[in-house]
């Protein structure tokens, strides 16, 4: 597999945010669905429209024009003072799964 790494674009966020509710996977069965489902698409819909953002990417992996999978990371101060990179989103597409993507 050739996969292709880089800075997503606004043009991305339809197949950004159709990767969203892989989230979901993994919460725990008595949380309200609908309301875990809003808030992954939230907090990817934020990832994405404050890209352009100072401290603040999505990275996508690509394949022939489909986004296998996205990371969102920002950048925060530990508490010792020193910058750290925080990974908000990790979602690899089910199609890619066990392929090395997320990795």
């Amino acid at each position: 597999m050739s996969i292709g790494i880089r800075e997503a674009n606004p043009t991305d966020k339809e197949q950004i945010l159709a990767l969203a509710p892989r989230l979901q996977h993994g919460v725990a069965h008595w949380r309200d669905p609908e309301a875990v489902r809003g808030a992954v698409l939230g907090w990817v819909e934020d990832a994405v429209d404050a890209m352009s953002e100072d401290a603040r990417t999505v990275l996508v992996e690509e394949e022939e024009g489909s986004i296998l999978g996205f990371i969102g990371v920002t950048s925060t101060h530990h508490w010792t003072g020193e910058v750290d990179g925080y990974i908000g989103e990790l979602v690899v597409s089910r199609e890619a799964e066990g392929g090395g993507v997320g990795s």
